[in-house]
């Protein structure tokens, strides 16, 4: 390995050598080592992640190192919560996943941590609406999220889907017996509960 020197003119920064000396004293090192270390973590940087905590740190108008900080501590404190409401559960850290040709980095990651957490967030948007549709508190793009999950798989499939096409079931023999040609008085795109069907079916009886 061939003995290299970096030079660099401190004229248009915001620190001074002191500066420098002062602070890899507190993290126990030279200033050799703190400049190496500093050089090989912007080496190891992936382009487009680089670019991301710049923009990031441009429309917040904070430095880079602060962004990058800040979310790490956010992580780390939202860890430590979990731990300590769930107690010291292993949890796979998919940030770490390894391949054959080693550690997962980069857009790769990026794109795979963030389509798992995709369906994890429209899950939780599903259930709420879910829960608010019983009380008629939807609006359209509430009703168009739920018609779009309704058509997936994963609805078809739930013993939610399962209970309304019983219930609707119930409706349409209930039609049949009593003569009733009417169309029942329910939003297709609707769930509907054990309540509304037997207010439904009531009323109907007494006509």
């Amino acid at each position: 390995m061939t003995s290299e020197q970096i030079q660099a003119r401190l004229s248009k920064a915001d620190f001074t050598l002191a500066d420098i000396d002062s602070k890899a004293a507190e993290l126990g090192m030279n200033r050799t080592e703190f400049v190496l270390t500093a050089v090989e973590m912007l080496l190891g940087f992936d382009v487009v992640f680089y670019n991301r905590i710049k923009k990031t740190a441009k429309s917040l108008n904070i430095p880079v190192w602060l962004v990058m900080q800040n979310k790490l501590i956010k992580r780390f404190a939202e860890d430590a919560a979990k731990s300590k409401v769930w107690g010291g559960r292993k949890e796979m850290l998919i940030e770490f996943m390894h391949t054959a040709q080693g550690p997962i980095t980069g857009e790769e990651l990026f794109n795979i941590i963030r389509d798992m957490r995709v369906k994890e967030e429209e899950q939780k948007l599903v259930e709420l609406l879910l829960e608010r549709e019983i009380y008629r508190d939807l609006s359209p793009e509430d009703k168009k999220v739920l018609i779009r999950h309704r058509r997936g798989k994963t609805w078809l499939e739930s013993e939610e889907y399962k209970r309304e096409q019983e219930i609707k079931a119930q409706i349409a023999r209930f039609n049949q017996e009593h003569g009733i040609v009417d169309e029942p008085e329910f939003d297709p795109d609707e769930i509907v509960t054990d309540e509304e069907l037997e207010e439904w079916t009531k009323d109907h009886r007494e006509e």
